[in-house]
């Protein structure tokens, strides 16, 4: 799980800081496939890349249902805890109801949100 220390992202043995936290999701089966920080890490690369091998290999459908979402919390819509929240429910949750989340105006988001730091996430 991730946490939050000194306004930034951190796996639980602080190998690495998240100040930026991205992830390239499936949206079909709702998981995380990898995460990483926008600005420090080869994220966008990858995604990219992999997206570029599954049209090249012929799985279309595949590369279609990768996503890539960055979070922007300087734009104060949602906080790092917030962010943090939504990430570990992601790693966590493979399934599909990890994508409502995108779809929620941000008053229920943060109340789902909230909800979901209630269960440990």
């Amino acid at each position: 799980m991730l946490k939050v220390e000194y306004g930034s992202i951190y796996n639980e043995n602080k190998s690495f800081l998240i100040d930026n936290m991205c992830i390239i999701v499936d949206k079909e089966m709702g998981s995380i496939m990898k995460y990483g920080d926008a600005e420090t890490s080869d994220i966008k690369q990858y995604y990219t890349t992999m997206c570029s091998r599954y049209n090249e290999l012929g799985f279309s459908d595949m590369a279609e249902s990768l996503v890539f979402i960055e979070f922007d919390r300087y734009k104060e819509q949602l906080t790092i805890e917030e962010i943090c929240t939504i990430v570990n429910y992601g790693m966590n949750c493979h399934n599909k109801i990890f994508m409502d989340l995108f779809d929620m105006e941000i008053s229920v988001l943060h109340k789902r949100i909230s909800e979901l730091k209630e269960f440990g996430y």
